[in-house]
């Protein structure tokens, strides 16, 4: 799981969002929020479990860039969004 500070819940309301359509209420029940400061999110086996300090969407690209609280990042494909 991971904890994204309550600063950056509204990008991923946002993200989740635009991918309402696409997605059943099954793919979003994976989703946690716990308290008012962090949410909870299990992102994928591959992503390290830190504390996330930005995230940037890179619309050429269609991915989620997420920058951790070290020095570590993660790319994240959003093409499943669309």
């Amino acid at each position: 799981m991971r904890k994204i500070r309550a600063g950056l819940f509204l990008i991923i309301i946002l993200v989740g969002y635009m991918a309402l359509q696409s997605f059943s209420k099954e793919r979003f029940d994976r989703f946690g929020i716990h308290g008012v400061r962090h949410l909870n999110i299990k992102m994928s086996e591959s992503a390290p479990d830190v504390i996330v300090m930005d995230m940037a969407i890179q619309k050429r690209e269609r991915d989620l860039a997420i920058a951790t609280y070290g020095r570590g990042f993660f790319i994240a494909d959003i093409q499943p969004f669309k």
